[in-house]
């Protein structure tokens, strides 16, 4: 897939501003779809450092009811909740997998695909 993206963050504030609001360039690594909007499993280009840790993967789903990550293969953006995931949680066998999660970096934003040019 390896489709590159831009992550352009909304909320939280302080998260926002930790960032100077810069948007995240990532790589779409994988899409499972399903009949919640689907998924889709992303590197950061840069690692993210916030609150003393540092993440360089994502996990987005799309934040409204009836939205899906598949707009992305139109051009489109997706408004996403983003949950921060451990180097080997990417590379386990479900890296989809939240029931484990229990606090950490999260975060809404636009998914939009970059154009190349």
């Amino acid at each position: 897939m390896n489709q590159r993206t831009l992550i352009r963050i909304s909320d939280p504030w302080d998260f926002g501003e930790a960032l100077s609001w810069r948007p995240l360039e990532a790589e779409l690594l994988q899409i499972v779809r399903d009949k919640d909007g689907g998924r889709a499993l992303l590197r950061l280009n840069k690692p993210v450092e916030y609150e003393e840790s540092a993440w360089s993967y994502v996990i987005a789903l799309p934040r409204y009811e009836g939205a899906s990550i598949d707009v992305l293969e139109q051009g489109k953006s997706v408004d996403c909740t983003f949950t921060a995931i451990s180097d080997g949680q990417a590379s386990s066998s479900n890296p989809w997998d939240l029931s484990a999660w229990r606090g950490g970096l999260a975060f809404q934003a636009d998914l939009e695909p970059l154009t190349k040019g």
